[in-house]
């Protein structure tokens, strides 16, 4: 793979600190948002969330494997960040009822506790930021979230999201990386 017309591990090598997220795109969580919205349908939903574990385990592997293959390419240190709870689950909204977002921001924490041990038992380091996005979920007063109809971006923070709920971790790693 390339950046910038360099490849990755060219790249990697003389980094002093190397971070990332990954995960949730393998999970596929824009399916479970979909099936499980106030538009979709319980039982694609509920069989979704049958899936979950499954699709998590998978995920938490190639996490695995992928920090494996960066951290042979570099000798910074890795840090994979987690992901925040999407939905606000302390009330309906428009879009999913409390009861449906409590289920995916569980399965939310299921995925980044398979993501810290599977990113740890290669050597990275795992930084949860489900705290600091407490409150600004997708249906609270002030969302991080973004969520547009066809925007690729959907289900990702806003910027106000990656400066006050990301980067605060950042900071912290940037930090210990000196």
């Amino acid at each position: 793979a390339l950046v910038d017309g360099e490849p990755v591990a060219g790249a990697l090598a003389g980094a002093d600190l190397v971070t990332m997220t990954l995960g949730g795109n393998d999970v596929r969580w824009g399916e479970f948002v979909g099936a499980c919205s106030t538009r979709g349908s319980a039982p694609a939903c509920d069989a979704l969330l049958a899936e979950a574990p499954g699709r998590i385990a998978a995920a938490a592997g190639s996490a695995g494997r992928t920090v494996s293959a960066v951290d042979d390419a570099t000798g910074g240190r890795v840090v994979v960040f987690g992901y925040p709870h999407l939905f606000d689950e302390r009330q309906d909204s428009a879009l999913m009822s409390a009861q449906r977002a409590e289920q995916l921001n569980a399965w939310t924490d299921a995925l980044n506790c398979a993501l810290e041990e599977a990113v740890e038992d290669e050597g990275a380091v795992f930084v949860d930021v489900a705290e600091g996005f407490r409150g600004h979920g997708i249906g609270s007063a002030e969302p991080w979230i973004l969520l547009e109809a066809g925007n690729p971006e959907s289900l990702h923070p806003t910027e106000r999201g990656y400066l006050s709920g990301y980067y605060p971790g950042l900071l912290s790693q940037v930090a210990r990386a000196r």
